[in-house]
């Protein structure tokens, strides 16, 4: 065996010890999407090799999991990918994600916030997803081999920081930023919660991103209000060398500069193209779904939206679905766009100065 996969092997096996605390008799499936020829009348052939990249090396990881656990008790699933996150998997997928004790799903496109991965936690299964993950993160100083009991610690520091301003209260949080976001809106209202991605699934039902590291929550419906701008290379959907410009009115994505012709296509803001969706569904996708905060010490990849929304100093909003973690939306996608060293102040209390935590 090769030095690299002598530590791969390695990493894979801290990883099911520490992020999931397997017991010996435990079954893990993974989880894979794969491209078909026939897509690339929809897709570049860099983007088709970039799958199939992933799904090689989901089945390298597989084979080593196999080898430390035996093959009784480790299985994979395989899909045709969807080449859109957000939307469910097959239904044979969703039937064998119930079935496993651990689930880890390396994905190109997101089965994070959807009712294929929900059910699974439902029925008892416990795991994680990696949308579009990089073999770097594996790697020994990688975000996946990061410190989860300290980020579960500084999470929950965190947590508590904001939920004593104006305790059992909704609070208003104020984004802003040097290179030009102004934002603000309503959260903890009604009882909705902040939630941590400590990446600690040790319980049964427990879910998270890998690697995590982060605080999230679904804003109020309705109250995001300002202009959010994303740095150049700091978002795969953006223009080659353009800044991404959101502008956000009562809740909902208004108006979008810098942006690739997909994404305007499918929120129904590209000038050219007349919109060949439902008006209510284009709706749900102009929905403001997620704040998120990023607590990795070790993601340091920005151009790596999985690693990117967990680097520590940052912050996310999400358009799209935000029903699957405490809000009132379902759509068909759920996009996370990173804001580099906000100021984030909660019902003016600093919270976070130019990337660097009050707490």
């Amino acid at each position: 065996m090769s030095d690299s996969n002598r530590d791969l092997k390695k990493s894979i096996d801290r990883m099911f010890k520490i992020n999931f605390a397997r017991k010996e008799d435990e079954m893990i499936l993974f989880v894979s999407d794969y491209p078909e020829e026939h897509m690339l009348s929809k897709i570049s052939q860099e983007q088709y090799d970039k799958i199939e990249e992933r799904n090689d090396y989901t089945k390298k990881i597989f084979s080593l999991t196999k080898e430390l656990y035996g093959e009784k008790t480790v299985r994979l699933c395989e899909y045709p990918s969807l080449l859109q996150s957000g939307l469910d998997a097959p239904e044979y997928v969703g039937e064998a994600l119930k079935k496993c004790d651990i689930f880890l799903i390396p994905t190109s496109y997101s089965l994070t916030h959807t009712k294929t991965r929900m059910q699974a936690t439902q029925a008892g299964a416990r795991g994680a997803t990696l949308p579009g993950f990089e073999p770097y993160m594996f790697e020994t100083n990688g975000s996946m081999t990061a410190n989860y009991e300290k980020i579960a610690e500084e999470i929950g520091k965190g947590i508590g920081f904001i939920s004593r301003i104006n305790p059992n209260e909704g609070k208003t949080v104020e984004i802003t930023s040097d290179g030009g976001t102004n934002l603000t809106m309503k959260i903890m209202e009604g009882g909705r919660k902040l939630e941590g991605d400590n990446g600690l699934c040790r319980e049964k039902s427990a879910f998270s991103n890998l690697p995590a590291g982060e605080i999230y929550t679904a804003p109020m419906e309705e109250t995001t209000n300002g202009t959010v701008v994303i740095e150049k290379g700091w978002a795969t959907q953006a223009l080659e060398g353009e800044e991404m410009v959101f502008e956000f009115k009562d809740g909902y994505l208004v108006s979008l500069k810098g942006a690739n012709e997909d994404l305007l296509n499918l929120v129904d803001l590209n000038p050219a193209r007349k919109a060949k969706e439902d008006p209510a569904l284009i709706k749900t996708r102009r929905n403001v779904a997620e704040l998120g905060i990023g607590m990795n010490p070790k993601a340091t990849h920005y151009d790596s939206l999985l690693e990117g929304e967990k680097i520590k100093g940052t912050c996310h909003i999400a358009i799209g679905t935000n029903k699957f973690f405490g809000g009132n939306v379902v759509s068909d996608i759920h996009f996370d766009y990173i804001i580099n060293k906000p100021t984030i102040l909660i019902e003016e209390k600093t919270f976070m100065d130019n990337g660097k935590f009050a707490f």
